[in-house]
């Protein structure tokens, strides 16, 4: 009670400004107040997208290893026997002679990438 009465008498006093000047506030929080699109976010809105990206991630690990229960074994020409044959064939065939495997001086692995043959 004690405040509205010193906000009214300071209005008198002032004249129109104080009106003015809530006039002024007034504006300004409708043009560029915290509500539309620059409203705060919702409380636990990081928690909430965080829980949502873990289950998605989730999701798409079980979906990969569901896949991958059921495929099919390595191919046969994965093994490293079979890949020192390619570059021995490539090497008879002088294939890439400017930088690959028949080059002078080549010491690059060529086409080995993988472990011996498990028996």
């Amino acid at each position: 009670m004690l405040r509205t009465s010193i906000v009214r008498s300071a209005a008198r006093a002032a004249g129109g400004n104080v009106a003015r000047n809530q006039e002024k506030k007034a504006a300004y929080y409708i043009a560029f107040g915290a509500h539309g699109p620059r409203a705060q976010t919702p409380p636990g809105e990081g928690w909430k997208v965080f829980g949502y990206t873990l289950g998605g991630v989730g999701a798409s690990l079980a979906l990969f290893l569901f896949i991958r229960q059921f495929a099919k074994g390595s191919p046969s020409t994965m093994n490293k026997e079979w890949q020192e044959a390619t570059n021995e064939y490539l090497k008879a065939q002088n294939s890439e002679p400017l930088s690959g495997l028949s080059s002078e001086g080549y010491s690059g692995p060529g086409h080995l990438q993988s472990a011996p043959k498990k028996n």
